[in-house]
């Protein structure tokens, strides 16, 4: 809820009822709010992608499988059988009518999302050391995995013949991403200070243009591009031993930008790029791109213990985040190790600001449709303010007679 009086009166920014977030209530950490929670697979999970749609999600683990599942209530549409080891990385085509997935079997993988057929199997070649990354190119023609946690090589979709293969990492990479414009791929990992740099590589035949030095002294856990390709995130490993923090890259020249005060494996942006969710292991927290402050945090849906391997998705419509985790629990056997996927509704997060001489307020997050109500001072009735819309964004009046604001979410 947002008050607004003439332009020489201060306006107040206040947290209303409907689960709004005010910068300066970023130090709770209330449950989140929780669609549904998936029990997947009965070991590790590692990877969690959601469709170009948003539609389905796409969760592996150690069993060797891939589940395919409605984003909508977690409902399992089918299952991708055919790895022989643990799955560690998934990714869908810029279309969805594939996914890539790679695998301790030593193998990429390309699968028909509608008919869950396996299209082809690459094998990793000599060596003994698995896949672990993996990421579509733009164009949807070319994917790009490590081989031996070392090279990058970038496969041809249509044949399985490999473009170019390059030094990506020298220890482990964890991470490989595309800019979306297609240009650049990005390649990180290290070990405990060992080749803790993020390889900047040209698309197109695999030139090493930049090794970025980063402030993470253990390792690099995941790497993601802004929407608009200015930005370049990277998450690192949990570690008491070894100094971490996920930073902010510029793209257009390759400095450190910001280094967010968090040690969090795992980083994804929002769809409008005016966020970066970060996930760590008992938290998510929300920074403002723009300024570097934090916006809130949400512990994660408790559900016993969970380790450190996470991973995070966000819907295209920027109104879910999944997670992928696992948790431990007892049996007469021993301790056995289960994984879930948990669809999250992401958390409504206000920013403010000025624009051509209007109080700018964005948000992010929440329903799809929205609602603007304003109140006047003298009155208690919230009257609606223009039509329901799915912007995400409005231009405030700070003239004429003083009001309050307020952002309704419209469930569909």
């Amino acid at each position: 809820m947002i008050t607004v009086r003439r332009r020489h009166f201060p306006f107040r920014r206040l947290i209303c009822l409907f689960g709004l977030i005010a910068a300066g209530a970023a130090s709770a950490q209330p449950a989140p709010d929780v669609v549904w929670r998936q029990n997947t697979h009965n070991y590790f999970v590692a990877p969690v992608a959601i469709s170009p749609d948003g539609t389905l999600v796409a969760s592996a683990g150690t069993n060797n499988s891939i589940r395919l599942a409605n984003l909508a209530d977690g409902s399992e549409v089918r299952r991708l059988l055919g790895h022989t080891n643990g799955v560690a990385s998934v990714a869908f085509s810029p279309d969805g009518a594939l996914l890539a997935s790679t695998a301790d079997d030593r193998t990429l993988r390309l699968w028909d999302v509608a008919a869950g057929t396996l299209l082809r199997t690459i094998s990793q070649g000599g060596g003994t050391r698995q896949f672990t990354a993996v990421a579509f190119h733009p164009d949807g023609q070319h994917v790009a995995a490590d081989r031996n946690r070392t090279n990058v090589v970038l496969w041809n979709v249509a044949d399985g013949t490999p473009a170019w293969e390059t030094l990506g990492n020298a220890s482990e990479i964890e991470s490989i991403a595309f800019s979306p414009d297609g240009l650049l791929v990005v390649a990180a990992g290290g070990f405990r200070g060992l080749d803790v740099k993020i390889r900047v590589i040209r698309a197109s035949d695999g030139h090493v243009l930049h090794s970025l030095v980063t402030s993470n002294s253990y390792g690099v856990r995941q790497l993601a591009f802004s929407p608009d390709g200015q930005w370049l995130a990277a998450g690192c490993y949990e570690s008491g031993s070894f100094a971490g923090g996920v930073e902010l890259w510029r793209v257009s020249d390759w400095t450190q930008y910001r280094r967010f005060p968090v040690t969090a494996p795992c980083a994804v942006f929002s769809p409008e790029g005016r966020l970066l969710v970060t996930l760590r292991a008992r938290a998510m927290d929300f920074w403002s791109i723009s300024d570097g402050t934090l916006q809130g945090t949400f512990g994660i849906p408790e559900s016993g213990l969970y380790g450190r391997h996470l991973s995070v998705a966000v819907s295209p419509q920027g109104d879910r985040i999944v997670t992928g985790n696992y948790h431990f629990n007892a049996t007469p056997n021993g301790t056995v190790a289960e994984s879930a996927a948990t669809a999250i509704r992401f958390p409504m997060v206000l920013s403010l600001g000025f624009q051509n001489g209007n109080l700018a307020l964005d948000w992010t997050g929440g329903y799809p449709l929205y609602q603007i109500q304003r109140r006047a001072f003298d009155t208690p009735d919230w009257v609606n303010f223009g039509e329901p819309t799915t912007n995400r964004s409005i231009a405030l009046p700070l003239d004429g007679p003083g009001a309050m604001f307020r952002v309704v979410e419209v469930a569909q």
